[in-house]
């Protein structure tokens, strides 16, 4: 069973004073994605969601010296970001419609999966729809996601994966639920794995025009063929 987004955000809430820890397994392939973030960044202001403790946009920000705002749905995650300097921090869902935020920003970020951390389809609709709107005429939105079909990261088994999907595609084998140990308590998390057409479909769905994807290995941070590393993505409004 899927976990509602309040219980999502209490685990995430249980793993905020580690976080940076959790991080540091995947620099390498935050850092690489941090890159490609500020080589498809436009114009001078850019809303962040998901943003966690705000380490990587804070970077961000600071090499780019653009306004950055930043949602994040973790009430402990949000105590650490909103400390940020230069981050204009406020907390909530992107499901939820924002309305003083409507054609404000030449860019958007959902960074390191958090799409995949948005429980249903529906739900993820909204939040894309969202994203849309607060888009100036021509602003892109920049994601990373985990991918489905990535043989390298998940094993052989993807074959199995890509036969199923291409004949009877159901969004519920890409939800994963795994547990984290901390202080003796063993936390769930869950997370979404997409298919390239599947991310690509919900991005035009929202009335994206051009969806451009990349692939970046998950271990080494290198650019990589389809089927061995995570998707990063730039759509256009």
């Amino acid at each position: 069973m899927v976990e509602g987004q309040e219980s999502i955000n209490r685990s995430y809430d249980k793993l905020a004073s580690e976080y940076e820890n959790i991080a540091e397994k995947r620099r390498t392939y935050c850092n690489e994605i941090d890159r490609l973030v500020e080589k498809n960044v436009i114009g001078r202001n850019l809303l962040d969601i998901g943003s966690g403790n705000g380490e990587r946009i804070a970077n961000i920000q600071k090499k780019l010296g653009i306004d950055v705002y930043a949602i994040e749905a973790s009430t402990q995650m949000y105590e650490l970001l909103r400390r940020k300097p230069n981050i204009n921090a406020r907390k909530g869902i992107s499901q939820e419609f924002q309305n003083d935020l409507i054609n404000r920003f030449d860019n958007v970020t959902a960074l390191w999966n958090v799409l995949g951390h948005i429980p249903t389809a529906r739900e993820l609709g909204q939040s894309l729809d969202n994203i849309y709107r607060y888009l100036k005429k021509d602003g892109v939105f920049i994601c990373d996601v985990n991918n489905r079909h990535n043989i390298k990261q998940y094993g052989y088994k993807v074959l199995g994966r890509i036969i199923i999907d291409i004949i009877d595609f159901k969004r519920m084998r890409g939800d994963v639920t795994t547990e984290r140990k901390m202080r003796g308590e063993n936390i769930k998390l869950y997370g979404h794995l997409f298919n390239r057409n599947e991310i690509v479909s919900a991005l035009k769905d929202s009335k994206f025009k051009r969806v451009r994807v990349k692939y970046v290995d998950y271990d080494n941070g290198n650019r990589c063929m389809r089927g061995t590393g995570q998707m990063f993505i730039v759509a256009s409004k």
